[in-house]
């Protein structure tokens, strides 16, 4: 059972024993991401993700800094994300001091010196254009661009080129000033640990942390209209991603949006699998997805399909989709069983990990009003009944419109637009 304890500066501290483990996973969560940028910023929580591992006062490069990790066969990694900054060190459970000690310097005492600035822009333009040549990458965040038009939420993660030419220190120690907060952070420990020696730890590496206060990000109030978007670009197979509006994490559609999900596109037996590749061999990949924000979501179906075939892939995934919405063609029985018991299994297999378990009970903590446990979560899945399921199907592909992003050479525009409208 997790635990919860607020401490002087507004660090929100969750600890999670696991005894049958012999490693520990501590994660740092800041209440900050793209979401959070303007135009003139993008990029910026990205790259201050990247200076946080360039030096600190006591791990004063990063070779310095690395080798404290790699000489204990421990890993250490970030992450930036639409709402939420992450940083985190995962090793055998002797070495907790030293996750604790270099992640504290990290978030407390960066140095973010101007030189080392300089020297990762580069990096980090380098990331971007990896990023552009990856048509999966490329196609999916064309995509939110499109549903989140006008709203930070559609921003890129990594950022715009010519706004991260022109970060300089004092933009960065702006950033830290206001983002990187007390308030801001959430604390995710788990694995085998005790919990009341945690918080001691704890108030001692973070105790420099000012409680400042948390930012807010801009609403998302948009309606999002339907628009089909083709990039060409020389590829061997089309590259598309449709969607649209979700449900948000406070909502409890969630649940029935996660079950419809599983249907159409998780594993091997969802119907988009076994539509599109196993009974018209038009794809090697097809997947549905899930991206839940505070307040709004994002429903995605992603695939590679033959160049030679757009128009009839495209077709045949609409129709899939309109189906689950379909009163007249109602999900079965077995298969909201097989999808509920899909999603139990996942979660099982996920939470047998000390960093997916703290990054569970951290995320929680962090963007939702409260923490659910793994049973409390399955009981709501459990609940889910045929008719919810097409209620949100008819909510998601119905009622909203969607859009369409295509990746790939010579792709006819009109005839997509014909089919997908």
């Amino acid at each position: 059972m997790y635990k919860k304890i607020t401490l002087k500066n507004k660090i929100r501290l969750i600890t999670v024993p696991m005894p049958y483990v012999k490693s520990v996973s501590v994660l740092c969560l800041l209440g900050v991401g793209s979401r959070f940028e303007t135009s003139k910023t993008n990029g910026i929580a990205h790259f201050t993700e990247h200076m946080l591992f360039q030096g600190t006062k006591k791990y004063p490069t990063k070779m310095v800094l690395s080798t404290a990790i790699d000489k204990v066969g421990a890993e250490i990694n970030g992450m930036t994300d639409k709402e939420y900054t992450g940083f985190y060190v995962k090793a055998e459970k002797k070495h907790l001091d030293l996750c604790l000690d270099v992640l504290s310097e990290m978030i407390c005492n960066s140095l973010v010196a101007p030189e080392q600035i300089e020297r990762e822009k580069p990096v980090i333009i380098e990331e971007i254009n990896m990023r552009e040549d990856i048509p999966q990458i490329k196609v999916a965040e064309r995509l939110i661009e499109l549903v989140f038009e006008g709203n930070p939420l559609g921003f890129s993660g990594a950022g715009e080129r010519e706004a991260i030419k022109q970060f300089k220190k004092p933009w960065f120690l702006e950033f830290l000033a206001d983002h990187y907060t007390g308030r801001s952070l959430v604390v995710s420990v788990a694995g085998d640990i005790d919990g009341g020696e945690i918080t001691g730890k704890i108030e001692t590496y973070f105790r420099n942390l000012p409680a400042g206060r948390r930012q807010g990000a801009v609403k998302f109030t948009g309606k999002n209209k339907g628009k089909v978007d083709v990039i060409d670009k020389k590829t061997d197979q089309v590259h598309l991603c449709l969607g649209g509006l979700g449900f948000s994490r406070k909502s409890s559609e969630r649940y029935p949006q996660a079950v419809l999900d599983v249907i159409l596109g998780a594993g091997m037996s969802s119907r988009l699998f076994q539509k599109i590749r196993e009974e018209k061999s038009l794809a090697y990949y097809i997947q549905s997805g899930i991206d839940t924000f505070q307040d709004t979501g994002l429903f995605v179906v992603q695939a590679g399909v033959d160049k030679n075939r757009v128009e009839e892939a495209v077709k045949i995934i609409v129709e899939e989709l309109k189906k689950t919405a379909d009163l007249r063609q109602k999900i079965s029985k077995d298969e909201l069983r097989k999808a509920k018991d899909y999603w139990r299994g996942k979660m099982v297999l996920r939470l047998e990990d000390t960093l997916e378990t703290a990054l569970f009970y951290g995320a929680q903590e962090l963007l939702q009003e409260k923490i659910r446990t793994p049973e409390e979560i399955l009981r709501l899945i459990e609940k889910v009944t045929i008719e919810d399921v097409t209620r949100v199907a008819q909510e998601i592909f119905k009622k909203r419109d969607l859009s369409l992003v295509l990746v790939g050479e010579e792709i006819k525009k009109e005839k997509i637009e014909k089919i997908f409208g």
